[in-house]
């Protein structure tokens, strides 16, 4: 509708159809334009322009609440000509040069009150678009004070209304409409049913959104379950079979059998009974790790005494296979972390290392401390991991593991607990490994 000097009001009461087809255009518009992906500033933007186009008005503004670094609220721009309209307005009125500008929220200010507020403001004359201006930040208050009145001439509008972009009924921002004359129900209701309709989309994104977070969540529980079962079923279910196969048959012939063939299948047994001990304790430490069960405190340790340790309990499988574990770690080097945790990942690097190394391998365990963090690595000269394991080493939904040089079974459990854990210190793990070569695992403790 033609903007007219003569009538003190937006629209007449039967205001013409155009424009109700219009607002349903609009609306339908930024429907499309939400599920083709367009973002919550372009939706603004694309309503401020039409709206401005369909009512005649002066200018519309819209603005979101941001926080800065000091978490204190200010106005950031989305669509607006009144950012250089003031600039402009105090540059030529003063001569400064304005940089920086913002607008923030402080207590007392015209912007507080229409932000505590999810319902529409409407403010009349310059009077209030003069409050506007004091509340901005601008340099030479003083002076701008003064000029108020020329300022807000330049600016050219008498009539402000304020609609908020609500968030389930929080304000998250402002679209402000500015017009010469008055507006009527009519415009005010069309306003606030676009405005409604942004509200509506931005609720709904956020909705998606967590709805998206929830299945991802999902998702990880179930690949957490499958992986449980499948480890009660198959991996944890192996060594007993084993167990119970070997000790029928030592139970059956030790009086037909030679010592050396006894002798071997005690140490079957033995082997067995070790596997399954180790697969029930990373079993148990994982679950309580999921649940936020397990303890965390921290405390300063020698590492090189950390690692000795754990290589003194796999001595006896590493002698099996001919391995020689190599403890490098410089004596001066202490870490603070917490102890169990660091026990159980030296526990499966090393015992991985040894499972996926030939015999008469070798397996060095090393460390420096720089920027910051220490940097330990456990190195084996094995067959290596090939490309696509890289991949999925550290991922609890993947399917299937493999088996050690002498057939060795694993369950895949033993890397995902060293990744928690080093997590939890707020460090890394990663590796580096070529087939027929050998793998390195590395990870990273901060000092602090």
């Amino acid at each position: 509708m033609a903007k007219t000097t003569s009538t003190k009001v937006h629209n007449k009461p039967d205001r013409d159809y155009r424009e109700t087809i219009e607002h349903v255009l609009l609306m339908n518009e930024l429907n499309a334009d939400f599920y083709a992906g367009a973002s919550l500033e372009d939706l603004i933007k694309k309503a401020c322009n039409k709206l401005k186009t369909i009512h005649n008005l002066n200018y519309v503004d819209s603005f979101l609440i941001k926080h800065d670094s000091q978490n204190n609220k200010f106005l950031s721009f989305v669509h607006s000509t009144l950012e250089s309209r003031i600039i402009n307005s105090v540059e030529k009125l003063t001569g400064l040069i304005i940089k920086n500008f913002k607008i923030p929220i402080f207590k007392g200010s015209i912007y507080e009150d229409i932000h505590s507020s999810t319902v529409p403001r409407e403010f009349f004359g310059k009077d209030q678009i003069l409050r506007v201006l004091e509340d901005m930040v601008l340099p030479k208050k003083k002076l701008l004070r003064m000029l108020a009145p020329q300022i807000a001439k330049l600016l050219g509008s008498n009539y402000m209304y304020v609609i908020p972009l609500n968030d389930n009924n929080v304000s998250i921002g402002q679209i402000s409409f500015n017009s010469n004359i008055l507006f009527d129900e009519p415009t005010k209701e069309a306003l606030n049913m676009v405005v409604g309709k942004i509200s509506n989309i931005l609720t709904y994104k956020k909705l998606v959104e967590q709805i998206q977070q929830k299945n991802i969540e999902l998702e990880k529980l179930n690949n957490t379950k499958d992986k449980f079962f499948s480890i009660i079923a198959h991996d944890l279910r192996s060594p007993f079979n084993s167990i119970i196969g070997f000790s029928d048959l030592l139970k059956e012939q030790i009086d037909h059998q030679s010592k050396e063939k006894l002798k071997e299948m005690v140490m079957m047994i033995n082997s067995s009974a070790y596997q399954a001990y180790e697969l029930l304790e990373n079993l148990l430490e994982w679950s309580m790790c999921e649940r936020g069960k397990m303890p965390f405190h921290k405390e300063k340790n020698n590492l090189k005494l950390l690692v000795a340790e754990e290589i003194n309990k796999l001595k006896k499988t590493a002698f099996l296979k001919e391995i020689n574990i190599k403890n490098l770690v410089e004596d001066s080097i202490e870490i603070k972390a917490d102890v169990n945790m660091m026990k159980v990942i030296f526990r499966n690097l090393i015992s991985n290392a040894i499972k996926f190394t030939n015999r008469k391998g070798e397996i060095l365990i090393l460390a420096k401390q720089k920027n910051g963090q220490t940097k330990i690595s456990v190195k084996d000269n094995g067959v290596g991991i090939n490309e696509k394991m890289l991949k999925s080493i550290f991922k609890i939904g993947i399917k299937g593991t493999t088996k050690g040089t002498e057939q060795e079974p694993g369950s895949g459990l033993g890397l995902i607990l060293c990744k928690e854990f080093i997590k939890k210190h707020k460090g890394k793990i990663w590796v580096e490994s070529k087939e027929g070569v050998g793998s390195e695992f590395i990870f990273t403790i901060p000092f602090k």
